[in-house]
């Protein structure tokens, strides 16, 4: 079994705090977008009411590994148990071990902050 490595930017333009990682806050000129594989493509998914991420993620598709290896990843700037209803989740998605949808990308964008999470 593989671990996954995930790397993670946040941008909180509240705090005017830029963390690692590649993200710019909303005031700022948007940044390139990034460059997609072939073998994946994107889907956005809305959070429902009393959902958590892992939830979410796995009403989308993502295996139950891989949603809790995410969530976990953004555990500290990011409450993935607590609900977020309609929060919007973009996710970049490619074809899995076993059929299910393995998670390359995610960003979560929300008045104040910004996050995104990749796999390295």
């Amino acid at each position: 079994m593989t671990t996954a490595m995930w790397m993670r930017g946040a941008c909180l333009a509240a705090a005017g705090m830029l963390a690692a990682g590649t993200c710019q806050a909303k005031a700022a000129p948007a940044a390139a977008p990034m460059a997609v594989p072939s073998a994946s493509w994107q889907i956005t998914v809305v959070m429902g009411p009393r959902e958590s991420l892992p939830a979410t993620l796995a009403r989308a598709g993502i295996g139950k590994a891989g949603a809790a290896e995410a969530a976990a990843a953004l555990a500290d700037v990011f409450d993935p148990v607590n609900p977020h209803p309609g929060q919007t989740l973009g996710l970049e998605v490619s074809n899995g071990p076993g059929g299910g949808l393995r998670l390359e990308r995610m960003s979560i964008q929300a008045p104040d902050a910004s996050v995104r999470l990749w796999r390295d």
